[in-house]
């Protein structure tokens, strides 16, 4: 019976591949000396969990994977050393993942 539920509760999720997470801080192509940083979003509806990635210095050009982790909240905070980063988050259910659709650059100098 509890299997059953379980299927259920699957089942009814809200489907997020069409879906995105709004980036709210650091806000894009942020330059600044401050190398302590909350990565913060809003919260979207039917996601369970978040993907954070933080990269340096670009998605397209990945020299370090700084961050690639899952959570519930939706902010993080870690200490990055100067350079050049970019962040995306998306959201996660048991059923489904919304898209990665906003990069925000990061410039500590």
């Amino acid at each position: 019976m509890n299997t059953m539920l379980l299927g259920c509760e699957t089942a009814l999720e809200k489907p997020l591949e069409k879906d995105f997470v709004i980036l709210l801080s650091p806000k894009d192509s942020l330059v600044t000396s401050t190398t302590s940083q909350t990565f913060y979003w809003d919260l979207l509806d039917g996601a369970a969990e978040y993907q954070l990635q933080v990269v340096s210095p670009r998605f397209n050009a990945i020299e370090r994977l700084i961050k690639d982790t899952i959570m519930n909240g939706n902010q993080f905070t870690i200490e990055l050393a100067k350079g050049d980063y970019e962040w995306r988050v998306r959201g996660l259910n048991y059923s489904s993942a919304s898209r990665f659709n906003n990069i925000n650059r990061l410039y500590i100098h």
